[in-house]
């Protein structure tokens, strides 16, 4: 599979997913998964950030992830929206309540929409050049059906 780096809004895909869910009447011929996960580093410079090596600290990153698919077998493609967001030190004992969990398109909405500090990636994963194309029609088609003008 070759991963490209879209320039797609995240906002305009989550629009476009919610927008084809209701016309498909809660049935796209899509499958989606939102979910968020934690990334924990426990091997980090300490003295970069005045921690002494007996105190409880780690650097902790979240991650929410959007995953859209069409429902075929052929022509396959995955595109995924990714917020990464670094909350930098936690404590130790505090890690335990960071744990993978699935969210819904409102709660990963509200990870793109959050005014704190995130670094957002679209991706489309593709094993052809012609799938790409496939990918741009149902795009175009998408964006066809339910346009929408981006809010500065």
């Amino acid at each position: 599979m070759k991963t490209l780096i879209l320039a797609l809004s995240g906002l305009e895909v989550t629009r476009l997913l919610r927008a084809e869910t209701i016309a498909a009447n809660g049935q796209p011929e899509l499958d989606t998964t939102c979910e968020k996960d934690f990334r924990i580093e426990e091997d980090f410079d300490r003295n970069a950030y005045g921690i002494a090596k007996d105190e409880w600290f780690d650097l902790v990153t979240s991650m929410a992830v959007l995953t859209i698919e069409p429902r075929r077998e052929s022509g396959y493609w995955i595109l995924s929206v990714a917020v990464e967001r670094v909350l930098g030190l936690v404590r130790t004992f505090d890690e335990g309540k960071m744990r993978h969990m699935a969210l819904t398109l409102d709660e990963f909405e509200l990870e793109l929409r959050s005014a704190r500090r995130k670094d957002v990636t679209v991706r489309l994963d593709v094993q052809t050049p012609e799938v790409k194309q496939g990918f741009d029609a149902w795009l175009a088609e998408m964006r066809t059906r339910h346009p929408w003008k981006a809010v500065k």
